[in-house]
């Protein structure tokens, strides 16, 4: 794993703690490997354990059973970083990580919600699901080396710092569920390296920055909540390119800082967006738009059961709308914490 690549070395480091974790679940105290439980499922792993008795010489290994051997070793060294890395002591359920079991198993239902790693059939990793966990810290950049993964759910946690640059390498990524942590920074201008994204919740966070004209590469997402966070800019063009995003039931932009949407333009560009029938909730108050969301209330756009916008004026006391709205539900100002939204019209909702 390149990216960590010398850190293992540093003492009382999460990659060191990982490592050093790893090589005492791996061996016995006599220097033995264990080798028929490390190669499950391996024809070789019998013959192999009873003649190695130790891993002294490695190469005497067949070819076929150590790279079994090292996809083990790669795998439970990355999930115990993990752990380390995400403050793993102090989770509410430890989900059986760190345990002497195959760490396909690392994990605890309760009910019909399952906490922990689910693998396919090869033992390759396919979810890591710790939503309200109390992980804390932040995500390590080896994460990459489970390049099986198919779902990362981490909702309402306590994580913080950047996502880490080789998240965008896990390829086969479907579901990614971010949502009410405190993650930082920007999303990666190769963020649209995620094709195989799905859902992509990362509400309720304290991202900053523009949005990578790369999200239009994401063709698959049905499902895009970016609410309450600091991104700031044009939401760019190229999300047109979003089809699937037809078939969402929220799309959320809100309570961020987004300066300027040219939806006249867009809609001549990127008539995709406007074809969101099943769309019926739109937030996008206490942002910093000044004009445009009457473009949503022509004919052939989408039937909004609520659509909050910054539009509520009044005479006295004085308030200017930042935005002209004819179909908005709700109107807002452009501080809510000192003015109610009220119903667009003048009363409560």
């Amino acid at each position: 794993l390149e990216a960590g690549e010398n850190r293992y070395r540093v003492r009382g480091s999460p990659q060191n703690q990982a490592f050093e974790w790893v090589k005492s679940s791996a061996w016995n105290l006599n220097g033995t490997m264990l080798l028929t439980d490390w190669i499950s499922g391996s024809a070789e792993a019998v013959n192999v354990a009873e003649t190695i008795e130790s891993m002294y010489n490695i190469d005497d290994i067949p070819n076929q059973t150590k790279l079994v051997l090292q996809q083990r070793l790669t795998t439970r060294y990355v999930l115990a970083l993990f752990y380390f890395h995400t403050g793993g002591e102090e989770w509410s359920n430890n989900a059986g990580f760190l345990s002497n079991s195959h760490e396909c198993d690392w994990s605890h239902r309760d009910g019909n919600v399952l906490l922990g790693v689910e693998c396919d059939d090869g033992d390759n990793v396919t979810s890591i699901s710790l939503e309200l966990n109390n992980l804390s810290r932040s995500l390590p950049l080896e994460i990459y080396g489970l390049h099986g993964l198919r779902t990362l759910d981490l909702k309402e946690n306590s994580l913080s710092g950047t996502l880490p640059s080789t998240l965008t390498m896990l390829s086969d990524l479907e579901y990614l569920d971010l949502s009410r942590n405190d993650f930082r920074g920007g999303l990666m201008e190769n963020f649209g390296d995620l094709s195989s994204l799905r859902s992509f919740r990362a509400e309720k966070n304290s991202f900053t920055g523009t949005l990578p004209k790369s999200l239009g590469n994401l063709v698959l997402l049905k499902n895009l909540k970016l609410d309450s966070n600091g991104f700031w800019g044009s939401v760019p063009e190229e999300v047109s390119s979003m089809k699937e995003l037809s078939k969402v039931y929220d799309f959320l932009f809100a309570d961020n800082c987004f300066h300027y949407l040219s939806l006249e333009k867009l809609r001549a560009h990127c008539p995709p967006l406007f074809s969101w029938f099943s769309l019926a909730h739109l937030w996008l108050n206490d942002n910093g738009f000044t004009d445009g969301m009457n473009n949503f209330c022509l004919e052939g756009g989408p039937s909004l059961a609520v659509f909050y916008s910054d539009c509520l004026g009044r005479s006295f006391p004085p308030i200017v709308p930042q935005v002209q709205c004819s179909c908005c539900t709700i109107c807002c100002a452009e501080n809510p914490k000192t003015e109610p939204c009220l119903l667009n019209g003048g009363t409560l909702p």
